[in-house]
């Protein structure tokens, strides 16, 4: 099954605005390059996995970009400001894009909370090893369910791999606090509504484990590919959970997207 990932009006307004930044002062952004990019993607996940599965797959814009005041948009899903201007130091305050969800809306969803796809709030803190390598950190409030959570993980950049080639690769966890736990993967068992329901209430604690590899190509000074591979365990809180079905979740997304 394939989607088209809907685009957020702010998102696309940011977009359409002419001031890029300056390559040369332009922060490593998300994906762990500097690349700045528009174009469209074809994702898959391999295997049925948490509660924002939208199908085997989809397709979806690919835009990452920062303007020359810090502004920067990445993954369509992520709206941040660089404010440091301290060499090897990142932080700032992004605002995160989130799906809507309600029980009727799949078959696995029954029992759960309905989520109304306000943004999360946060910051993020990022500190460099040495000139590719970086410590990531990033702390959110959850507006759906008035709880936090945090990310933090290692990415290493290859610029220069081969001609016309670089990677990145990343380890990191994310962890939640009971609340967002509880509405992401809580279930209330209904006997009435729903027969054999097994109710769940999930704890705070680890998410989920992460390693991905981002590889973008050049094929010309205009055009690149993009390709991304990232594989999730996750933590017990998530696992015992009656909507997931599977305790890993592997995803791969490739599109061509033309640089600026």
């Amino acid at each position: 099954m394939i989607k088209l990932s809907p685009l957020p009006p702010l998102l696309l307004l940011l977009a359409c605005a002419p001031a890029l930044a300056d390559q040369a002062r332009v922060a490593m952004l998300p994906d762990g390059s500097t690349d700045m990019y528009v174009g469209m993607a074809v994702g898959a996940r391999l295997g049925s996995a948490d509660l924002n599965e939208h199908g085997r797959g989809s397709l979806m814009p690919l835009l990452q970009v920062e303007w020359a005041n810090g502004i920067f948009i990445a993954n369509l899903s992520t709206l941040g400001l660089h404010l440091s201007t301290t060499p090897g130091l990142e932080y700032g305050p992004f605002l995160e894009t989130r799906d809507s969800r309600h029980p009727n809306d799949r078959r696995g969803l029954a029992g759960t909370e309905t989520i109304y796809g306000n943004p999360n709030l946060g910051g993020f803190v990022n500190y460099y090893l040495g000139a590719e390598t970086r410590l990531t950190s990033s702390l959110y409030y959850d507006t759906n369910a008035h709880g936090a959570g945090l990310h933090v993980g290692l990415q290493k950049n290859l610029p220069n791999i081969l001609p016309h080639h670089s990677l990145t690769f990343a380890l990191g966890l994310s962890a939640s606090d009971s609340r967002v736990m509880r509405q992401l993967y809580g279930v209330t068992a209904d006997a009435e509504r729903y027969p054999g329901l097994r109710g769940y209430r999930a704890t705070a604690g680890l998410g989920s484990v992460n390693a991905s590899v981002n590889w973008n190509w050049k094929l010309s000074p205009s055009w690149m590919i993009n390709t991304a591979v990232n594989a999730s365990r996750f933590g017990a809180a998530v696992a015992d959970s009656p909507t997931v079905n599977r305790s890993s979740v592997v995803s791969v997304s490739t599109g061509l997207a033309y640089r600026f």
